[in-house]
């Protein structure tokens, strides 16, 4: 090794280390301290903040819009701050639909703020507080770009450029993010940003005025609603996600469950939105009936999808040549510092001058040049915490009854630094979940990666979580300090069992079962339960396993099933947890996996299996067909075809 890339790679530990606090342990009973703290929430900014769902439920029902109801909206998108993406979905179909009931003033006054926009990262302008990146964003700022372009093709933008042009740069970037969509999914699954990306697929279905556009986000909307369809349960959506905050995993969303019944009971009237939906509720899009069928569906079904990929898959692919392609594949998977891509995001970051970005401005502790050659060694050997935002694959297993969903994203990088991810979690229907996470932090204290992961959003170490059937064996194995970068290691795992809301509940030293109509659930520790509050349960130690397993009365009674729970509890002896489930033993280790019957667990699925789909990764056509229903999707093509 060369004198100066030892010089480089010393330079860069003094740099990371700089930066990093003192590590410390906490204890449960430091926490117990800290009980009076506020939880700590992280919210999405709503679309209905400054007041264009407002504006545009009045023009679909008549009225006219002057430069007064425009002015809080463009002044919050003129500033620039983070999520005026969200709020230049719902204007511009305002614009684009109702644009006769705009004054001329109206009309001008919105020109003015879409034409001096800076709708991606490569325009002077937007080194300002604004996330351009991460899946959701990306496809926001394109199809406003796009639209905008559209609406003004001769107009000169403020970097120069035509509408038109623009509208061309922007359709380039929709055209590969509806292309990685079909062939990976969604990076962010099964979050509740699918809002998001629910606007901005609509607006493109009715304004493109390009019709392969148009069929292509309905038809990349068609397998969003698969999603949903496919792991809601009595108009609720709380799944195993990549990306989902505290309040979103504990009570869900009412702006998801409006989507839900839109597409899948009753199309909602305008007036009933209270933010991003209302793209959908105007819209000409109409999920197909087989996916309302699916959504309905009072059959038990366990459905296996692979969603997204990881950072190690992204060289061997040619799409990505371009760098502009890699960077929005990289980033869109939240990939930043992980050793395969952290030299491609101090290359894009310097090359655009994004170091004036807040969000990226952390960066600026690697903007060595002879430090460039060391940074994949760097994040590597020092196991950066931000590594732990990496999305990468998820292979999601689903188990549905008619009172119960229970998901888990199977052997998730175990072991490893978490962020928002929810690797486990029990939904019995609307705002009513049970799931267990490591809290990165003491309750109230700032997450260490802007506002993840906290006390309860997303965790501080993955376990390995591993479903077969209605049973969930999960195992956290947390090192003896915190890590590089991290400045607190809670000692213990927690459960979120809001107890008050279920109908039974039955507390023992190692076992809760709960009971919530005909759906039972029992949770089984391998460490005393400690009730740490109404909806909290607390597992001391570095090595901690929680089984659940569910059943309901079309099985059992709830007495024989806890009966039968409580004399067979989970074992962990020498880092294998083992358990008994329908006469097969199941076990989780860390180095090696999950088994079931002695033989590794398959994880490793295909894009979708289930009783509606049998699809594999990278298919040309995808077939969904149930209770008489068929579609059929050819992305390529760019047709729909329902039966």
């Amino acid at each position: 090794m060369t004198r100066w890339r030892r010089g480089a790679m010393l330079a860069g530990l003094l740099i990371l280390a700089a930066a990093t606090a003192a590590a410390a342990v906490v204890t449960v009973q430091d926490l117990r301290a800290n009980r009076a703290v506020e939880v700590s929430r992280s919210t999405v900014a709503n679309a209905t903040d400054t007041g264009e769902t407002a504006l545009l439920q009045r023009l679909a029902a008549g009225g006219q819009a002057d430069t007064a109801d425009l002015a809080p909206s463009l002044a919050f998108i003129d500033a620039h701050n983070d999520c005026s993406d969200f709020r230049l979905a719902t204007l511009l179909r305002a614009r684009l639909a109702y644009g006769s009931a705009f004054s001329q003033e109206a009309q001008a006054r919105l020109k003015r703020t879409l034409v001096a926009f800076p709708y991606w990262m490569d325009v002077k302008g937007s080194g300002g507080p604004m996330v351009y990146w991460s899946e959701n964003h990306q496809i926001l700022f394109a199809q406003a770009e796009f639209l905008a372009g559209g609406l003004y093709p001769a107009a000169l933008f403020a970097d120069g450029r035509t509408g038109a042009d623009h509208r061309a740069q922007a359709r380039d970037r929709i055209t590969f993010w509806l292309d990685q969509r079909w062939r990976f999914g969604f990076s962010e699954w099964n979050s509740h940003y699918y809002l998001e990306d629910i606007a901005a697929l609509a607006n493109l279905a009715d304004f493109a005025q390009a019709p392969e556009v148009s069929r292509k986000a309905e038809i990349i909307l068609d397998l969003l609603m698969l999603d949903l369809a496919g792991r809601s349960l009595h108009g609720e959506f709380i799944a195993t996600s990549g990306r989902l905050y505290e309040n979103n995993a504990k009570t869900g969303d009412e702006a998801v469950r409006r989507v839900l019944r839109h597409a899948f009971v009753q199309r909602q009237a305008p007036g009933s939105a209270h933010g991003l939906e209302i793209n959908l509720f105007l819209s000409r899009y109409a999920a197909p009936p087989v996916l309302a069928a699916i959504a309905a569906d009072p059959g038990a079904a366990v459905i296996r999808t692979s969603t997204g990929r990881d950072p190690g898959e992204l060289a061997a692919d040619r799409a990505l040549a371009d760098p502009e392609r890699r960077i929005m594949a990289q980033w869109g998977m939240e990939a930043f510092t992980n050793p395969e891509g952290v030299s491609q995001s101090m290359r894009y970051i310097r090359g655009h001058g994004l170091l004036a970005n807040p969000f990226l401005s952390g960066f600026r502790q690697l903007n060595y040049r002879a430090l460039s050659p060391a940074l994949p060694w760097l994040s590597r050997t020092l196991d950066l915490p931000t590594n732990g935002t990496v999305l990468g694959r998820a292979d999601v297993y689903a188990w549905r009854t008619s009172n119960l969903v229970m998901s888990t994203t199977q052997a998730h990088r175990p072991g490893g630094f978490g962020n928002q991810q929810r690797v486990f979690i029990a939904t019995f229907g609307p705002g009513l979940t049970v799931f267990h996470s490591h809290p990165a932090v003491r309750p109230g204290e700032p997450p260490p990666n802007g506002n993840s992961p906290g006390y309860w959003t997303g965790s501080g170490r993955l376990p390995l979580s591993c479903q077969d059937g209605p049973v969930n064996l999960s195992l956290y194995r947390l090192p003896k300090t915190p890590g590089f970068g991290r400045k607190t290691h809670l000692e213990f795992t927690h459960l979120y069992a809001p107890r008050a809301r279920f109908d039974q509940v039955i507390l023992e030293p190692t076992q809760l079962f709960l009971r919530k109509g005909e759906a039972w659930l029992a949770v089984s520790a391998t460490a005393p339960l400690e009730p740490a509050g109404p909806d909290e349960i607390i597992q001391r130690g570095r090595e901690t396993a929680w089984v659940t397993e569910a059943s309901s009365a079309r099985a059992e009674t709830f007495s024989a099933f806890v009966a039968r729970v409580r004399a067979n509890p989970p074992r962990l002896d020498k880092g294998v947890l083992a358990y008994r489930a329908g006469g097969h033993p199941l076990t989780a280790a860390m180095a090696k996996g999950c088994a079931r019957d002695g033989r590794p667990l398959d994880t490793a699925y295909p894009r979708h299996a289930s009783p509606y789909a049998q699809v594999p990764r990278d298919s040309e056509a995808i077939d969904i067909a149930f209770a008489g229903h068929a579609l059929r999707l050819d992305f390529q093509a760019g047709t729909r075809e329902m039966h």
